[in-house]
C-alpha cells in the first residue's frame, strides 16, 4: 500500500490526513474500535492519485488518518457509526499543507548552517567551527538566520570572529 502525507481540501474545510491508501477503491474498510471521530465524506468526486481508479465517490477519515476511499453505496453502511458529510458533488484532491516554501531555496537551506535563534555570537562561532570541521580547507561555509538583536551586545558579527571560527574556509552568512 502506497502512503503519503497529505491534506484534503474540502471546499472551505481542511481535513488533515497522515496517510492515504492510494490503491484503496474498495468497500472493505473496517469501522475502527477507537481513535477519535470518524467522518465519511460522500457524494464527491475524489481524486485518488491511483491510475487504476482515478476517482472515487466517498472517503472515510478518522482523526488525521484516511481509512479508505469507498463508493457511495459503501458509505451508506457507515450510517450510525460515523458522521456522514454530503459534499454534493464537490471535487476533493490530496494536497500539501504548506506555509509557502520555494523548493529550491528550502533544499539549499538544508545544506546551509542554521543560525536561527542563537543567543550569542559565541554560539554562532561554535556552529561555524562545527561546519568547518566537516569541510575541506577552502570550501565555502554558508549560513543563514542569525539575529544580532538576540545577543547581549547586539552587534553584527565581524570578519575576525568568523575567521577565528573557520580560519581555513571562506564564510558567507545571511541575516
Amino acid at each position: 500500500m502506497n502512503r503519503a502525507h497529505l491534506s484534503l481540501y474540502l471546499g472551505a474545510a481542511l481535513v488533515t490526513a497522515a496517510s492515504f491508501a492510494t490503491s484503496s477503491h474498495r468497500g472493505d474498510v473496517k469501522f475502527p474500535e477507537s481513535g477519535g471521530l470518524t467522518v465519511v465524506y460522500r457524494n464527491a468526486r475524489i481524486y485518488t492519485n491511483d491510475p487504476a481508479h482515478p476517482l472515487a465517490d466517498a472517503i472515510v477519515v478518522r482523526g488525521e488518518e484516511i481509512l479508505g476511499v469507498i463508493s457511495n453505496a459503501d458509505a451508506e453502511k457507515w450510517a450510525g457509526k460515523a458522521t456522514i458529510v454530503d459534499l454534493r458533488g464537490a471535487f476533493v484532491m490530496p494536497g500539501f499543507n504548506d506555509a509557502h516554501v520555494h523548493l529550491g531555496g528550502a533544499g539549499a537551506d538544508l545544506l546551509n548552517v542554521a543560525l536561527n535563534g542563537l543567543p550569542s555570537i559565541s554560539e554562532m562561532q561554535q556552529r561555524i567551527w562545527a561546519a568547518a570541521a566537516e569541510r575541506k580547507p577552502g570550501e565555502w561555509i554558508i549560513g543563514k538566520g542569525w539575529d544580532h538583536t538576540l545577543w547581549p551586545e547586539k552587534k553584527f558579527p565581524t570578519r575576525q570572529q568568523m575567521d577565528a571560527a573557520a580560519p581555513r574556509n571562506p564564510v558567507f552568512l545571511r541575516h
